[in-house]
């Protein structure tokens, strides 16, 4: 019997044939690194496409180093010849650098040592105890290989802690295990291996996540939920971008001994993007979760996995196999400099109505401005964005295909039935930062039984018949409100290492009760990932 990894090598080089005809690894899901890294690209003419990542140098820079690039300012008189080796390794360079004609090799370490202190009440200090180490190395400018590991243990607030009871995974990871008193062990890992032939050609075969957009979410794929094992495909030149990404994905997991491993099934993700002048981009995106293996373990050969277009997973059923389809349109605008435009539109389910929830209009969009250093202040970016879901958006009465992983969103991380409005400040000089943000939200709860849309893996027993098609937060209404300001000095920028020092608020409320948490934040860390506690 062919197993699934198989299947899906075999389904992805079949699927290249129609497109047969010097990089670098791929740059971090960081958002505050993504915000600096456009405002340098923008201002000149080296980028292309920015909305599918990790991006890769390759894709967007000619001849720069990326180092050199973010921080201009801390490198233009750089001299290592006048530094020790230890000033050099802790305030400039990669900790180990092993470079020959034909093989480049960087190991970093990542710690996150860190301290939350709530401000109410006689509660003990949450900390967070991360090591950690990240390997890049570079083989003749054609194979490009990454990796991580991460080992934590941590004390979360209540109400990640609540999200840990309700789904037996820390959000954007996996499974933990008990460490003292309230405390989550668990590690995570991830590697990736880039091969890339000419200068439009890359396969891509590992272990990680990807994002599809321009702004601090995604509706349509995004890093919220636990890496996956993945094979993808890109090409790019001028004016086209393609990808086609086939995964392997987890449904429900035991909640009793989430241990045990939960149920497969497999996704297929089309994006193409084109410029449309010197300004605009625009995207198509096809996701499409099979139900594969069956509910007796059994896989099977799905058409999809080889077809190479847009749109034809979602609107033809090959081999019968049961398909969750979500179609979305990518919009990028920038005219100057100074600012640019972003949106998104998602269609949840468009052409199949079999697995409908009631909600016949499931469906997300996204608007969003970027200011790049307004009012003449240098590394000062505003980021503003409006995210809205109509309930059920991403979810199915089958709960295996809903659109989720490791029982996460695939998606925005409050899966359906909400809106939200998230500013984000970062501003930088030399060494010193500020970021800030404030969000406010709006998502109607799930109570014991019913479904109002917000819980997107809920199966049919709970549904709420009365929702009407269209019908925007149903359910019990809670309102959000989190900020957050954080003061950092940058240690290292090879590695953005740095000390921070912070303050964080959440407030949720409801008709029956209003909880309120504050917390100093203060450590040192190295940021390289995404974390999304603001939910």
């Amino acid at each position: 019997m062919i197993k699934p990894r198989q299947y899906i090598l075999i389904s992805l080089l079949l699927s290249l044939l129609p497109f047969a005809g010097a990089g670098q690894t791929p740059f971090p899901l960081n958002h505050s690194l993504n915000l600096q890294l456009e405002n340098q690209l923008y201002d000149g003419k080296d980028i292309t496409f920015t909305s599918l990542k990790p991006l890769y140098p390759y894709t967007t820079v000619k001849g720069y180093d990326l180092d050199s690039l973010l921080y201009p300012e801390i490198y233009r008189n750089y001299n290592p010849q006048k530094k020790s080796w230890f000033n050099r390794k802790l305030l400039y360079e990669d900790f180990y650098v092993k470079d020959t004609s034909n093989i480049r090799l960087e190991i970093n370490p990542a710690i996150n040592l860190s301290g939350q202190q709530p401000t109410a009440g006689n509660k003990e200090l949450l900390y967070t105890n991360t090591r950690a180490i990240r390997a890049n190395a570079n083989f003749m400018d054609r194979v490009y290989v990454t990796t991580m590991f991460y080992e934590n243990q941590k004390f979360f607030p209540d109400y990640l802690n609540q999200f840990y009871r309700n789904y037996r995974v820390i959000p954007g990871y996996g499974w933990a295990k008990s460490f003292k008193k309230g405390g989550r062990d668990y590690y995570w890992a991830s590697g990736q291996v880039a091969y890339r032939p000419d200068k439009n050609n890359t396969l891509v075969a590992g272990h990680g996540k990807q994002f599809v957009g321009n702004g601090y979410r995604s509706l349509l794929l995004s890093d919220v939920p636990y890496q996956f094992p993945h094979l993808q495909y890109m090409y790019k030149d001028e004016n086209l971008q393609y990808s086609k990404t086939l995964t392997l994905l987890k449904s429900r997991l035991d909640i009793e001994n989430p241990v045990r491993p939960g149920e497969e099934k497999t996704g297929v993700f089309h994006y193409v993007a084109a410029n449309i002048g010197n300004d605009l981009e625009m995207g198509l995106f096809e996701g499409t979760i099979v139900n594969n293996p069956d509910s007796s373990g059994n896989y099977s050969f799905y058409a999809g996995y080889v077809n190479p277009m847009p749109l034809l997973n979602s609107l033809l059923p090959f081999n019968n196999m049961e398909t969750h389809s979500l179609i979305g349109l990518n919009i990028h605008y920038r005219p100057v400099h100074v600012f640019s435009f972003y949106g998104q539109l998602a269609l949840d389910q468009p052409f199949n109505k079999k697995n409908q929830v009631p909600t016949s209009d499931k469906w997300s969009g996204q608007l969003g401005i970027k200011l790049y250093e307004p009012f003449q202040i240098n590394n000062l970016i505003i980021n503003s964005e409006l995210n809205i879901a109509a309930p059920y958006t991403y979810g199915d009465t089958d709960p295996k295909l809903s659109y989720t992983h490791y029982h996460q969103p695939l998606a925005h991380i409050q899966g359906g039935n909400f809106t939200e409005f998230v500013n984000i400040l970062h501003y930088r000089r030399k060494r010193f930062s500020i970021q800030a943000e404030l969000l406010w939200s709006r998502y109607g709860n799930t109570s014991t039984n019913i479904h109002s849309g917000s819980h997107i893996q809920l199966s049919r027993e709970f549904i709420n018949q009365e929702n009407k098609a269209g019908q925007f937060l149903s359910g019990d209404i809670t309102r959000l409100r989190f900020m957050e300001i954080q003061l950092a000095w940058l240690i290292n920028p090879a590695y953005d290492m740095k000390l921070f020092a912070g303050y964080r608020l959440r407030e949720e409320k409801n008709q029956e009760a209003t909880q309120s948490d504050t917390f100093i934040n203060f450590g040192i860390k190295t940021s390289l990932l995404n974390t999304y506690y603001d939910f």
